[in-house]
């Protein structure tokens, strides 16, 4: 099924109807990405009786340094969640020293991004990467 959401004007709606959802279907988990899903998602797993509430958190300072009204929600979410994912040390530092998340809440899974096969790229490797894109052999590295 397919709730319809296109800007906080449909909160309201998108929420009552992902509680019917919720209510119809009982799944085990509730698992959220991003900020106003994990706000209705949450929200509406707790209202709902979910036992099992998480969600991944993709900013660590963004709401700290930007929006400070906005660290509320970001709280909100921490204590409906059962467990938060985190997905890099900056993220829990916030979680466990700036918003005080009991630490058996937060799992580290990291992007798993593989930085040493970008910056240790053998010369071959990298004269026929350029070739695929167009780029002159003789042009700059990178260092």
């Amino acid at each position: 099924m397919r709730i319809r959401y296109r800007s906080k004007a449909d909160l309201p709606v998108t929420f009552f109807r992902l509680c019917w959802l919720l209510l119809k279907e009982r799944p085990v988990v509730v698992h959220t990405h991003l900020f106003d899903a994990t706000l209705i998602g949450l929200t509406a797993a707790w209202i709902t009786g979910i036992k099992r509430r998480i969600y991944t958190r993709h900013n660590s300072t963004f709401h700290h340094l930007y929006f400070p009204r906005s660290v509320k929600y970001d709280r909100w979410s921490n204590y409906l969640s059962t467990h938060i994912v985190s997905i890099s040390q900056a993220t829990d530092k916030v979680l466990l020293e700036l918003e005080n998340v009991r630490p058996n809440k937060v799992k580290k899974i990291p992007h798993g991004f593989d930085l040493n096969s970008f910056t240790l790229v053998d010369e071959e490797e990298d004269t026929g990467g350029k070739r695929k894109v167009n780029i002159p052999e003789k042009s700059p590295r990178l260092e």
